[in-house]
């Protein structure tokens, strides 16, 4: 050690801290944060916030350091993957309630109930024509970028495309319960989305010929269908007990649909008056009849049967649900020996005889 003094050997720990040092940081940022498969390039435009491209939607991912290259760029990946899609789900929800303000209130509530699901599949169609377009290594802070692309266009396409099948199938499910005036405006709503789609976009949907080929014969055939019975009158049993004779049944509502104004005999009867009033309203008749009978037979101490027939009949307006005339009730009371030899058809024709049901004349 003959030479050196306590200074240069100062000087020589000094030197050999400050090499260590250097290499740590050396082997930090170039060797634990390199990624082979990345070459190196300045900071690009679109890592700083707030940048767009127009015409398109964007999404940026940024991951710290993983275990291997493999996972750090599909977390960062991902990362871009999931900042679009949750600005594809925002501008996707935003349209529809935009929208909503000019739906039909009939529908509105259901589609207000369905929304979450609709806009959850328009999202994830969406994300199948997803492009990640660039990725950046920042070495010096071991972070990994990437940011991901759609078209604007292939948004509101598959937007406009999910709302169309929404109202198509919701279409579907009303005239299973008869309500064929607002599956009518669901088709029409749909038709109308048309224009606004940009098909190469949706090559598995089958093309915008055949969607409005689809939706116009859907149309046609229940305009005929609620156009017909605009001026009509549908007559409806209310709620009939299982003990009412069928054929008594028949014949009052025969009787009350030859006094409405173009009267029109509902198959089956309803439950309760709000029912009789969707199935009026939904097959866009002008007005319902709605119609109660009750039967019944009491024993006297005699021993003689009285049958007891009551009949009672209401006139709505469907589309405005409120009532126009009536009600109207009559009631005869026929006697016989026994339960059998009651003359039910004399009930009948005494309750239809009667004056009161005249109110229901034009």
């Amino acid at each position: 050690m003959r030479g050196y003094t306590k200074q240069s050997a100062r000087h020589f720990v000094a030197v050999a801290i400050l090499a260590l040092c250097l290499g740590a940081h050396v082997g930090k940022a170039f060797g634990g944060c390199a990624i082979p498969s990345m070459a190196d390039k300045p900071k690009p435009e679109w890592v700083k916030e707030g940048w767009n491209k127009p015409g398109y939607y964007i999404g940026v991912g940024r991951i710290d350091q993983r275990k291997n290259a493999e996972e750090w760029i599909h977390a960062a990946e991902q990362g871009a993957i999931n900042s679009l899609s949750r600005t594809i789900s925002v501008n996707v929800e935003s349209s529809f309630r935009d929208e909503m303000r000019q739906t039909s209130k009939e529908y509105k509530q259901k589609f207000e109930q369905d929304i979450k699901q609709v806009v959850e599949t328009s999202v994830k169609e969406n994300l199948r024509g997803v492009e990640i377009i660039d990725k950046w290594l920042d070495r010096d802070n071991c972070v990994l970028w990437a940011v991901a692309e759609i078209p604007r266009d292939s948004v509101e396409s598959t937007r406009k495309f999910e709302k169309i099948t929404y109202y198509y199938d919701s279409a579907a499910d009303l005239l299973k319960k008869q309500n064929k005036k607002v599956a009518l405006e669901y088709l029409k709503d749909a038709m109308a989305l048309l224009e606004g789609i940009n098909f190469k976009y949706l090559p598995e949907s089958g093309g915008k010929a055949h969607w409005q080929a689809k939706l116009e014969r859907e149309i046609d055939r229940l305009k005929g269908d609620v156009g017909s019975n605009t001026e009509k009158t549908l007559v409806s049993p209310l709620n009939i007990a299982k003990d009412v004779d069928k054929a008594i049944v028949e014949k009052v509502i025969g009787a009350i649909k030859a006094r409405v104004k173009k009267g029109e005999r509902l198959l089956g009867s309803c439950e309760s008056s709000d029912t009789c009033l969707d199935l009026a309203t939904g097959q866009g008749y002008a007005n319902l009849a709605l119609v109660k009978i009750e039967q019944q037979i009491s024993q006297s101490a005699s021993g003689a049967y009285k049958g007891t027939l009551r009949v009672e009949v209401t006139l709505y307006d469907a589309a405005k649900r409120s009532v126009l005339k009536g009600p109207a009730e009559e009631y005869a009371q026929v006697v016989g020996w026994s339960e059998d030899g009651i003359d039910w058809k004399l009930a009948v024709d005494k309750v239809l005889g009667s004056e009161r049901f005249n109110l229901l004349k034009e």
